[in-house]
């Protein structure tokens, strides 16, 4: 039990010292599509949103892919940057915002990709996308944060969390235990005998019915030797935890 309690507390204290940075840079404007008063007041609500609902909230904007898709070229940002809220690779959300592709695409990792529906994320891009159309890149970076804080309000689990529901656990697993040792430890020698001793009479009870009991043989009939269906692989969009989403909106 002692040992269990100090792998739970040293899981939550390296929660607690790989917290989420809030001077850590969150707006990447690499297309110079802000101007400086705009990327301050997006980096300052990225922020404070973040800590909020305990997941990284990152802006990036480019115009230059290097070459590769955008779905690609975001999760090797989200990667090269360790971003996430709890820890590197954590959990996340990320607005690429690819002027080189024309393609707006959002990423979430881990605790915000189960958090965040695919018709929630359908419905960030119909806002922002529209305001990338028009060339309103300030406007289509504040309805992504918007969008963040109005889905992020009706999550049922945080990354932070996690510590709480895992002390839970083991107190409800000593619990347990507790009551099977009070129910079993305290019996006295004399009434184990006694149990024994009954369980010992229905065993030889019931070799005596078996003796006495004629055993039918039945041929087992032979398996069909034509096919049956043999299953496939999952259809699932993303695995590891998390990566682009929805397959980004051309603007």
């Amino acid at each position: 039990m002692k040992r269990i309690l100090t792998t739970v507390l040293t899981g939550m204290l390296i929660l607690i010292t790989c917290a989420f940075n809030q001077e850590e840079q969150k707006v990447y404007d690499e297309a110079g599509l802000l101007q400086t008063e705009q990327a301050e007041t997006l980096q300052a609500d990225a922020v404070k949103i973040a800590k909020a609902y305990e997941v990284d909230v990152i802006i990036v904007l480019i115009d230059d892919a290097q070459g590769m898709t955008s779905a690609n070229y975001g999760e090797a940002f989200y990667k090269n940057h360790s971003f996430g809220y709890e820890r590197a690779g954590g959990s996340g959300i990320m607005l690429l915002v690819d002027m080189d592709n024309r393609i707006a695409q959002l990423f979430t990792y881990g605790i915000a990709d189960s958090e965040y529906t695919d018709a929630e994320i359908e419905r960030m891009y119909d806002g922002l996308t529209a305001l990338l159309k028009d060339s309103n890149y300030y406007g289509a970076c504040k309805e992504f944060l918007s969008g963040v804080k109005e889905y992020g309000d009706r999550k049922t689990l945080s990354a932070g969390n996690l510590g709480v529901y895992l002390l839970m656990a083991l107190v409800l697993s000593g619990v347990i235990v507790f009551i099977m040792k009070k129910s079993t430890g305290h019996k006295s020698p004399e009434a184990m005998r006694r149990s024994y001793a009954s369980q010992e009479r229905r065993i030889l009870q019931q070799q005596d019915r078996y003796i006495r009991t004629t055993v039918t043989r039945v041929p087992r009939p032979k398996p069909n030797q034509g096919g049956g269906s043999h299953g496939g692989g999952g259809h699932g969009s993303r695995s590891g935890g998390g990566g682009a989403r929805g397959g980004g909106r051309s603007f």
